[in-house]
């Protein structure tokens, strides 16, 4: 969440609320598929499949 409140030289890196709303969404979503390959990675593992 704090990621969108970065600021760069004095300025916001995301000034508006559009560019802040993306730039959340965009980091959710894309940890949210990294977290589900890293399941099926370690289930991968576990059962002994490479």
């Amino acid at each position: 969440m704090a990621a969108v409140y970065q600021s760069l030289f004095g300025g916001d890196v995301y000034p508006s609320l559009e560019e802040k709303v993306a730039n959340l969404l965009f980091n959710e979503i894309d940890r949210s598929v990294f977290a589900e390959e890293n399941k099926i990675e370690k289930s991968y593992k576990i059962n002994g499949l490479s």
